[in-house]
């Protein structure tokens, strides 16, 4: 059982919950075995109770550092950071703070009327910044973060990285294709940050963390000091798999709405116009028992999850560091996860 740290997080034994033990033992070997590589953590939530926490050692994608990882280790979410952004866009909204996802991005960059003035640019709203239907030239999916080619390396890399985004070329109108975009999510934080007045994670610290018992965190930002969006927060993995549980229980914690239900539903239906993709959560479909099941999750690079089946009131939470295989933890929950828990 894991242990009650009195964070909020409910415990109980497997079996208690319906799961399998056999099945969760076994997913633990394959992992030590090492078919599941560079695995750093694995925690899973049944019925409102964690049943499974699991640390493993190894080094992080962000430096390289070895790391014994434990319940108090702060991990790299990479683009589970995006999941984060979306939640904060539906209370700023929420907050009165932003309108609607229809709000046109150039009113929020006045200072970049030469890029977005005229041109397909000029119609680019919030709404496509969340489904990631930008329309702007970028290459980064499928690519290491290495490449030459990879955009998201060149942003980084870039004295201004909102105005590098911006500047690129247009090939297609925006909402007409999903393109994946860590660009654009930086573009999102930005917009965040300038309508509610403070940095993007000041105001996750006030809306979302500290209601959550969210403490410690770090969130990266670039030279220029504007918050990195896209990929640079740091959590603990028992607060990532608390993100889960909000959305698991329709934005609601301790009794408490931090996220308008209508937003949860929102973000993690059908919202890219060719793709399976809500406002910055992948849309996941598992078969148990032959039969479809619907989730949904925040995905990083090198095999960051936070998964969410709510059929099965279960959330996952999945870590590692293996750069070419990210969506190795797919294959555990599909593989050992699921049967765990549909198969007492």
């Amino acid at each position: 059982v894991p242990a009650d740290l009195g964070d909020g997080l409910s415990v109980a034994h497997a079996t208690s919950q319906g799961v399998n033990v056999d099945s969760l033992e076994s997913l633990i070997d394959a992992i030590r075995r090492g078919k599941y590589a560079y695995i750093h953590g694995v925690l899973i939530l049944k019925g409102g109770s964690l049943v499974l926490e699991e640390y493993f050692s190894g080094r992080r994608v962000i430096d390289g550092d070895y790391k014994e990882f434990d319940h108090t280790t702060l991990h790299d979410l990479q683009s589970v950071t995006k999941s984060v952004v979306s939640i904060l866009v539906g209370q700023a909204i929420e907050d009165g703070l932003i309108p609607d996802t229809q709000e046109p991005v150039a009113s929020y960059f006045p200072e970049h009327s030469d890029l977005l003035g005229s041109g397909p640019k000029a119609d680019l709203r919030i709404e496509h910044l969340l489904n990631m239907s930008g329309g702007l030239a970028w290459q980064e999916y499928g690519l290491l973060y290495e490449s030459p080619g990879n955009d998201a390396r060149h942003m980084n890399e870039s004295a201004d990285p909102i105005r590098y985004v911006l500047g690129l070329p247009s090939e297609g109108t925006p909402g007409e294709a999903f393109v994946y975009s860590s660009g654009l999510t930086v573009v999102l934080g930005e917009i965040v940050t300038r309508a509610v007045g403070t940095p993007i994670d000041e105001y996750a610290q006030e809306r979302l963390f500290a209601p959550l018992g969210i403490e410690p965190y770090i969130w990266g930002a670039f030279s220029n000091g504007v918050v990195h969006a896209g990929g640079a927060l740091l959590l603990r993995h028992r607060d990532m798999l608390k993100l889960g549980y909000l959305y698991l229980n329709d934005g609601a914690w301790q009794g408490e709405q931090l996220v308008p239900k209508s937003w949860v539903e929102r973000s993690t239906q059908q919202q890219a116009p060719d793709f399976a993709y809500g406002y910055l959560w992948w849309l996941d479909t598992y078969h148990v028992g032959g039969e479809p099941v619907r989730g949904y999750s925040g995905r990083g690079y090198g095999g960051q999850f936070i998964t969410v089946v709510p059929e099965l009131e279960l959330v996952a939470v999945m870590t590692g560091a293996h750069v070419k295989y990210s969506w190795q933890p797919l294959d555990m929950l599909r593989e050992c996860i699921l049967p765990a828990i549909t198969q007492p």
